[in-house]
């Protein structure tokens, strides 16, 4: 039923939101940036100050440390 159906979708909301909160700063802010916001790359390195290199790298670390966080959800 839809009742179940928004339930896992709010606990899965919280456990992501929980899961971004655990991210370093930077990597917090470069996620926000690409995902949230929708910059580019290039974007997200003019508006944080940093190279592309170092938005690709922390941006790859970030989510392999969601994927961890978030194992094991639903």
């Amino acid at each position: 039923p839809a009742a179940e159906v928004e339930a896992i979708e709010n606990s899965l909301r919280a456990n992501l939101r929980e899961a971004v909160h655990q991210l370093a700063d930077r990597q917090r802010e470069i996620v926000t940036c690409r995902y949230l916001l929708d910059y580019s790359t290039e974007e997200t390195a003019v508006a944080l100050g940093i190279s592309e290199g170092a938005v690709k790298s922390s941006l790859s670390a970030a989510l392999n440390k969601l994927q961890t966080l978030m194992a094991g959800t639903v």
